[in-house]
């Protein structure tokens, strides 16, 4: 059974609150690109594994956690290109 992770389910850890925070701040402070970059790609991985095999739990838990990576990278982007406030 595939477990989701990402902004979906988390049972119990509260781990999905501090994602929900480090994307919703105005100047996200260590978040590493490489991370989120990493984890779009593990979790691409298990959603092509998840069509392939034609789970739908993988295929949920891939797209969940490759559009959570993908909103925090163009955050990551977006804040880092940004100029500072005063």
């Amino acid at each position: 059974m595939a477990r989701a992770d990402g902004f979906g389910f988390d049972p119990g850890t509260g781990r999905h609150r501090r994602r929900w925070t480090a994307y919703r701040t105005e100047r996200p402070t260590g978040v590493a690109y490489g991370t989120w970059l990493l984890s779009l790609g593990e979790l691409s991985c298990w959603l092509a594994f998840g069509l392939y095999r034609s789970d739908p739990r993988l295929i949920a838990l891939g797209i969940a956690g490759a559009t959570a990576s993908v909103l925090m990278l163009a955050r990551i982007r977006y804040t880092s290109t940004k100029p500072a406030l005063a």
